[in-house]
């Protein structure tokens, strides 16, 4: 099946593929600015990526 959890993608034979997709996503999401980092302010809680 599937894999759910970053800890399943890292103990299967291609990890080392799974790990190269990660740091191209993050890097390409860095370059981009696709996101700003954001103080969570009192009682509000992050939501989970989808």
């Amino acid at each position: 099946g599937e894999l759910e959890s970053f800890d399943e993608a890292m103990q299967v034979d291609v990890s080392k593929n799974w790990e190269q997709a990660m740091d191209e996503e993050h890097k390409s999401l860095m370059e981009n600015q696709t996101w700003d980092l954001v103080k969570l302010l009192g009682r509000q809680k992050s939501i989970a990526e989808q």
